[in-house]
């Protein structure tokens, strides 16, 4: 059997950004407005990553985040129908619809070219040097060249297809679960509020616990989230599943964990159903298209983010481009189970630190910048910088970063002494 397969160009391009996430419209949107010639590349249809095609609506850790962070959560929020107090933080729900379109417009506004349903196969290299991305898709077998690449995809694709060193879960290799949210509809917000007065002195996870196990269930997730994201409609977003030891670099593993998460959600929701009262007419409106990936890889970088030299201490940086405010937020590995150094690191106080750009730019390569979760850091400060408000601030760096070194032909490491100065200019 032959496998033939030809190549075309698909374009030339001074950034590259690989991933629609939040992290990767920043950088996009970021290096764009600059004055660099840009493309995103998305392997799907629209952009907003878990954002959209996850359902996860509540944005975390947007406190003290100005520029342009600051400017698309104030866009979200005129469009937002959702609020909850979490942790002792207030979040809003974005509407999806509405930030596909928000996203798009700022996108094309700023100047960058959007390719949807693109999937990145492969790196184009000259020694160290990244030059350019080979993809997939309708169009056939194709090659973008760029001065720099940033992986925004969540999972470090373009890093290991680079050949950078990367880590995947914590020193044994544990990875956190992933994920699946509905959102359901058929209940009314007012029963709920009923339901959670009626409960004084435990949290609204616990009183959704509480129902379900009245159902005769023990959810996968013990601290179930029902959000409101359409106070108005009653629609609200349900998280009450784990799927634990998926990898999320596996595909097999990912759909194995994508149809048990959705047979199981929709088993939780008869279950609630059954109950009659309140719960007589709910019902799933959509399940998510992807499962949510809390942890994939991470790429090594010229700093390493830990808990021991940043989150404990507050950590400051001649070259820091994103303040983390969020509490430390790793999930239980396996169903029942903690490791004991997860348990007893995910309480540590942890203080207010910055991250540098230099955990932004490939330590292995010349020419690929990271945003979002995959950028570099251990296991415990991932599991604390790895929310969206965070993905976006960093990608949003990546960009401005990108952009300036090209235009004035410096080193990204010479781009480090300048990058708070360029980041406090744009905010």
């Amino acid at each position: 059997m032959e496998i033939t397969k030809s190549y075309k160009l698909g374009g030339q391009y001074d950034v590259i950004v690989c991933g629609g996430g939040p992290a990767g419209v920043c950088a996009a949107i970021a290096a764009a407005r600059n004055g660099a010639k840009t493309l995103l590349v998305e392997r799907n249809g629209a952009l907003g990553g878990f954002w959209i095609s996850g359902l996860l609506t509540w944005i975390a850790d947007i406190d003290s985040k100005s520029g342009l962070v600051e400017e698309i959560v104030e866009n979200m929020k005129n469009f937002a129908e959702g609020r909850m107090e979490y942790r002792d933080r207030w979040y809003f729900a974005a509407d999806t619809e509405r930030t596909k379109l928000l996203f798009e417009k700022m996108c094309a506004d700023a100047g960058a070219d959007i390719r949807f349903y693109t999937q990145v196969t492969g790196v184009i290299k000259d020694g160290r040097n990244v030059k350019g991305i080979a993809t997939e898709s309708k169009s056939g077998a194709e090659y973008f060249t760029g001065k720099i690449i940033i992986d925004a995809t969540g999972d470090g694709d373009v890093g290991a297809l680079a050949g950078c060193r990367t880590e995947l879960g914590d020193e044994n290799g544990h990875m956190q679960p992933a994920s699946m949210i509905v959102q359901i509809a058929g209940v009314k917000n007012s029963d709920l509020e009923k339901l959670y007065g009626d409960n004084p002195g435990i949290s609204q996870n616990a009183c959704i616990l509480k129902e379900l196990q009245r159902a005769g269930v023990e959810p996968s997730y013990i601290h179930p989230l029902m959000a409101p994201v359409s106070v108005e409609n009653n629609l609200f977003a349900f998280m009450v599943n784990h799927e634990y030891g998926v990898n999320a670099c596996d595909a097999k593993s990912l759909t194995k964990a994508t149809m048990h998460a959705r047979e199981e959600i929709y088993g939780y929701v008869n279950s609630l159903k059954s109950l009659g009262g309140m719960w007589k007419d709910i019902y799933i409106s959509q399940s998510a298209p992807n499962i949510g990936v809390r942890e994939g890889r991470r790429i090594r970088g010229r700093y390493y983010l830990t808990l021991e030299n940043d989150l404990t201490v507050g950590s400051e940086h001649y070259d820091g481009v994103c303040k983390v405010t969020y509490n430390m937020d790793i999930h239980p590995v396996k169903m029942n189970f903690e490791l004991q150094q997860v348990k007893k690191n995910h309480r540590v106080p942890t203080k207010p630190y910055e991250i540098p750009l230099r955990s932004l730019i490939a330590e292995d390569v010349e020419g690929l910048m990271m945003a979002g979760r995959c950028i570099s850091g251990d296991f415990y400060s991932h599991g604390n910088f790895r929310v969206g408000g965070n993905a976006s601030k960093t990608g949003e760096a990546a960009g401005y970063a990108a952009a300036y070194s090209i235009k004035n032909g410096v080193s990204l490491e010479d781009t480090c002494k300048v990058i708070k100065s360029l980041m406090i200019k744009h905010s």
